[in-house]
């Protein structure tokens, strides 16, 4: 059985940092990994780890709070890659 890959996007620079990191490792346990392969990527540190796996990456589940998280930036980075997300697009984001 071929597993989907799934980037889990977490950290990043806010002051919701701490949060998002706990909630990245709540969204990690949950996933059920026979199912599914799970790539966890910081986006303070690995942005650039997620351009060069992309076409690898069947969706992203992004658990980042605040500025970059909730402003549309990561949404853009991901649409630019054609890698679907589960959370608001750009604009809803941008709001």
């Amino acid at each position: 059985m071929i597993k989907n890959k799934i980037a889990l996007i977490y950290g990043g620079t806010s002051s919701e940092r701490e949060v998002s990191i706990a909630g990245k490792n709540a969204v990690f346990e949950a996933i059920d990994k026979n199912l599914y392969d799970v790539d966890c990527y910081d986006a303070k540190f690995d942005l650039g780890k997620i351009l060069q796996n992309a076409e690898k990456i069947d969706f992203a589940f992004i658990v980042l709070h605040g500025e970059n998280g909730e402003d549309g930036r990561i949404q853009g980075f991901l649409d630019l890659l054609k890698i679907p997300y589960q959370s608001s697009g750009i604009l809803a984001s941008a709001l």
